[in-house]
Parts: C-alpha cells; sequence; structure tokens
C-alpha cells in the first residue's frame, strides 16, 4: 500500500511503498535447527518496512513484538525462561531519518479480527530494545 508516514525530520509526511507483516498468538522459534535457540509462546508482532516512493529511495524497518513466555533451549544444565517480553526495533534510512509513529499510531492487521498497533518513537534514534522477566 501507499501511504504517508511521519519521520523524525522537519520535513512531516513521505509517500512511501509499505509492506505490513502481522501475527497474533503464535509458537515461534528462534535459534538453530531447532535444538538451540529460544522458544517462544504467545507471539504478537508488527514489522514494517518501507520504502520511499522516488528515485534513491530511502528504506525504513520497524519491528514491534511481544512474548508470553520464552525458554532457552538446547543446552544441558542451563535453565534460561522469560514472559512479558517485548522487542522493538527502528532501523534508520541512510540518511539518519527514522519512521516515527510515536505521535499516530500504525496499525498493523495481525489477524483475521486484530490490529497491532505500532508506536515507535524516531525521536529517541534507532533503537533496539528487548524488556521482560527473566529467571536464570
Amino acid at each position: 500500500a501507499t501511504v504517508p508516514v511521519y519521520l523524525n525530520e522537519a520535513t512531516g509526511d513521505v509517500a512511501v511503498e509499505l509492506l505490513t507483516i502481522g501475527a497474533s498468538d503464535v509458537s515461534a522459534f528462534a535459534g538453530l535447527g531447532g535444538t538451540l535457540g529460544l522458544d517462544l509462546t504467545n507471539v504478537n508482532l508488527a514489522l514494517v518496512l518501507a520504502q520511499e516512493k522516488v528515485a534513491d529511495a530511502r528504506q525504513w524497518t520497524a519491528l514491534q513484538a511481544t512474548a508470553g513466555s520464552a525458554s532457552f533451549i538446547g543446552v544441558d544444565g542451563l535453565t534460561l525462561n522469560g514472559d512479558l517480553l517485548a522487542v522493538t526495533i527502528n532501523q534508520a534510512a541512510s540518511d539518519g531519518s527514522l519512521l516515527d509513529f510515536s505521535d499516530a499510531a500504525l496499525e498493523v492487521v495481525n489477524g483475521p479480527n486484530s490490529t497491532y498497533e505500532v508506536t515507535v518513537d524516531g525521536s529517541i534514534g534507532p533503537s533496539l530494545e528487548v524488556s521482560g522477566d527473566l529467571e536464570v
């Protein structure tokens, strides 16, 4: 879809081609071969890929996700569990500009009857934020 998005700069709205991917209440595995990595449950996510509609187009990526629980598997004797996990990523374009949905959230469809609000704040700069409760 083509939509205007607001960047963290004084230029205001920029017309972009937008690809969004959403998921709701899914299980996922992040790791190697299904035997070493993080086993995630109750995952909700929204991925936003945006590309400006001009020559020499800028590109941006933003991700927001939550997981109800996560456990590390694959190493005997190592127990690492977490719940209420959240991840936010906001990657800058080549000129340093960022997507900014802090004033107007972008709703990404992530299920037949649900959406996930992307609220990344471009004013804080490029970001990778992870939060949650861990038990070692």
